[in-house]
């Protein structure tokens, strides 16, 4: 299901389109990885901070899918995992894609997803 959050920043509507690329990404908030999921095993650290462009959110998962991370500030899920048919699915609501170079966690991350395909890859 869909939440929005009135006030937080939207990527879509009103934005300004002169908006330098590099300023695009400066909201950075905490996330919270749960104990034991597929984030939490790949970065090492309990919370990380990430970069959101968004204000829609979500307000509770559907059935089979297992939360990954909460943010801080209000508990909000900002990451959600699943695993039909013996593989891998890893969605997250920011952007990890985003200052890769200097993000341990967005590394951690990309190397994730790459050893998941790699596994898929194997069957």
């Amino acid at each position: 299901c869909r939440r929005d959050d009135p006030g937080s920043r939207d990527d879509r509507a009103g934005r300004d389109d002169a908006t330098a690329y590099e300023t695009l990404f400066d909201h950075v908030h905490d996330v919270r990885l749960r104990s034991g999921g597929m984030l939490a095993a790949a970065i090492a650290e309990p919370s990380i901070s990430v970069t959101s462009v968004h204000r829609q959110g979500i307000d509770r998962l559907g059935e089979g899918l297992s939360v990954e991370a909460h943010a801080v500030s209000d508990g909000l899920v900002e990451a959600f995992s699943a695993r039909p048919c013996g593989g891998d699915v890893l969605a997250v609501q920011w952007h990890p894609e985003w200052d890769v170079a200097a993000s341990a966690s967005s590394r951690a991350f990309f190397s994730l997803i790459g050893q998941s395909l790699g596994t898929y890859r194997d069957r």
